[in-house]
């Protein structure tokens, strides 16, 4: 179980870290040499998003800021196999991406599966290898307001 909840942990710090525009938090999540690919619907075998890195990582929370006014990454179920210092994961999220209106606001919502590999770093705790996130579809609502 222990296992469990430290992979569990770097998905949820990865949500928090882009709802809280945070680039330092989001790439601690990740190994120093990681990839981020994310394929949106229509995407075919090109990603639309193609990241290596922490560097690279480290700048995405303030590029989702630039676009949305807020952000809300819910986290549905996980799944993980362990093989020593290696590990795969797959996480499902329901992600939000606000954009504001004269009249409330628009809400961009993702249907994301993330499927990742991890490896234990030198001290031990668990980071992101790789992780690929395939938006499976997406909707558009009005929303009646956005905090501020």
């Amino acid at each position: 179980m222990h296992e469990y909840l430290a992979l569990r942990e770097l998905s949820v710090r990865y949500a928090f870290a882009v709802d809280d525009g945070d680039g330092a938090s989001f790439a601690s999540a990740f190994l120093p040499d990681a990839r981020l690919r994310m394929f949106r619907p229509g995407d075919g075998l090109d990603p639309s998003v193609r990241l290596d890195g922490t560097e690279a990582l480290r700048a995405v929370p303030a590029n989702v800021r630039s676009r949305y006014a807020t952000t809300l990454h819910l986290l549905g179920q996980s799944g993980y196999d362990v093989d020593g210092d290696t590990a795969t994961g797959t996480t499902y999220c329901i992600a939000h991406h606000v954009e504001s209106t004269p009249h409330g606001g628009v809400d961009h919502v993702m249907h994301i599966r993330y499927t990742d590999t991890y490896r234990r770093a030198p001290g031990g705790d668990w980071l992101i290898a790789e992780r690929v996130g395939i938006c499976h579809w997406t909707e558009t609502r009005a929303i009646d307001q956005v905090r501020s």
